[in-house]
């Protein structure tokens, strides 16, 4: 009896997550490809659309995990993993990691942004890259910041309030309830990663997310924190914000969008490369968790 009630739980955790992730993925598909405009838009008009941004966020992806864990969950808040404090060497490896590591995503984002589709998919080549197109506009100018006050709502909105809630939902219940249910950890990791980057709806920035959310998914795994995740793409998402910051207030002269793309920067990426597998091993044994 306890078997079976064990597994209709599991069962019933991932059918709520399923669907609700069909219901989210469905809505992004459908507005994807729909043209915005933000001609005439002045900064009052996009700072409410940046704490429109943060309240989506926190009713998209933190209230349905708070409701998942309350209702689904026996554990309640202790099911995130919040409580255990990951190393402070594994803290500081991780963000060394994610700096290191910005060639090698740049190097992703241009393969996956050259993907082309065969003549009869052109169709749905074109709304892809209208709806890439939208997204890239919108980024663009959230990233236009002439203050301070800009500089901290951003990171707020793109660093912050992004870290807590993506990783409490995708790392802290999809990647916990797959886990629990396949007993695969590898499997789970990549499952979530897949539908971390596919909910996100920027299909020509899938694969570098995709690779991003399992370096997140193994990092919740060694360090048994979920502290460690969210420590990572917060300094992902910050570092975005910061360059676009310093790049717009003349400070510094590079674009780092492209490092790690051109010709002649392929010892750049091999050195990336081995930096970043060095520090993954690395955090891998500082944490010493065996994982199934």
């Amino acid at each position: 009896m306890a078997a079976s009630s064990g597994a209709l739980n599991k069962a019933l955790k991932l059918g709520s997550i399923f669907t609700y992730l069909f219901i989210i993925g469905l809505l992004v598909v459908l507005s994807a490809g729909e043209s915005i405009s933000l001609d005439g838009y002045d900064k009052s008009d996009l700072i409410i659309l940046k704490l429109s941004q943060i309240v989506s966020s926190i009713l998209i992806f933190i209230v349905p995990a708070i409701l998942f864990v309350y209702l689904l969950t026996e554990e309640k808040l202790r099911y995130f993993q919040l409580q255990s404090v990951p190393k402070l060497s594994a803290i500081i490896y991780s963000i060394v990691l994610m700096l290191a590591s910005l060639p090698l995503i740049n190097w992703m984002i241009e393969i996956n942004s050259n993907m082309a589709f065969p003549n009869f998919l052109k169709g749905v080549e074109n709304w892809m890259r209208s709806a890439e197109a939208n997204a890239e506009m919108l980024t663009k100018k959230f990233l236009e910041m002439d203050t301070i006050l800009d500089l901290i709502l951003n990171l707020i909105m793109i660093a912050l309030v992004a870290a807590v809630s993506e990783e409490l939902f995708f790392r802290g219940v999809v990647q916990k309830a797959l886990h629990e249910a396949t007993n695969n950890a590898h499997l789970s990791i990549w499952i979530a990663a897949i539908l971390f980057s596919a909910i996100h709806g920027q299909f020509y920035g899938f694969i570098p997310r995709v690779v991003l959310g399992a370096l997140f998914g193994y990092l919740f795994i060694w360090s048994g924190s979920l502290w460690l995740p969210m420590i990572c793409h917060f300094i992902n998402n910050g570092a975005a914000v910061i360059f676009s910051y310093l790049i717009g207030k003349n400070i510094i002269d590079f674009d780092a969008d492209n490092v790690g793309t051109m010709e002649d920067e392929k010892g750049l990426l091999f050195a990336s490369f081995v930096i970043v597998s060095g520090l993954i091993y690395l955090i891998y044994r500082k944490e010493k968790v065996i994982i199934r």
